[in-house]
């Protein structure tokens, strides 16, 4: 059975934020939703909880109690704790990676651009130049490299924690009923 799409009425009365705020998520780009040839939005149930997980439904339905023991809980939060670590960690990687891609960039727009003091070294010192410009691109893919990584390793670490956080939070509502 298919789910029911929701109107941009029904949407903000779900998450009890006003049509005006959907609507800026629609068109940023943070929210997808159909548009309809009247112009009106449908959106899926499941999208406007991915982006709003935390907005309170205006009609709870009562679900049965779930107990979790005190274990389970102490895990799962050391779960979250390292996983938020490790996403410091690569939001650090990436923005050192990308401080030093910065740098090179500039080094070799200044090497680039800078003119030549004497035209009897202009030989010797174009070769050095050339040398210097040809480590700086190795030195610049490598770098390019650990930002692409290190951003990889965020991305893993945010859906491991979305992940881990899904797990933790037990279902308090739904959206239909």
């Amino acid at each position: 059975m298919e789910t029911p799409m929701l109107t941009l009425g029904e949407a903000a009365k779900e998450v009890g934020k006003s049509k005006t705020t959907l609507t800026r998520a629609i068109n940023s780009g943070r929210m997808s939703a159909n548009r309809q040839d009247d112009g009106s939005y449908q959106i899926d149930p499941a999208e406007l909880l991915r982006v709003y997980p935390d907005a309170a439904p205006r009609d709870p339905i009562e679900t049965p109690s779930r107990s979790v023991d005190s274990e389970t809980v102490t895990r799962l939060q050391s779960e979250i704790n390292e996983l938020k670590q490790r996403l410091e960690t690569s939001e650090d990687d990436r923005r050192q990676a990308e401080d030093d891609r910065r740098r090179e960039i500039e080094r070799v727009t200044l090497l680039l651009t800078h003119e030549q003091d004497s035209r009897s070294k202009e030989g010797e010192r174009f070769n050095s130049e050339r040398d210097k410009l040809t480590s700086m691109a190795q030195e610049l893919g490598q770098l390019q490299s650990k930002a692409e990584e290190a951003e990889k390793s965020r991305v893993a670490a945010e859906a491991a924690l979305r992940e881990m956080r899904a797990k933790q939070q037990p279902k308090r509502w739904s959206l239909f009923g």
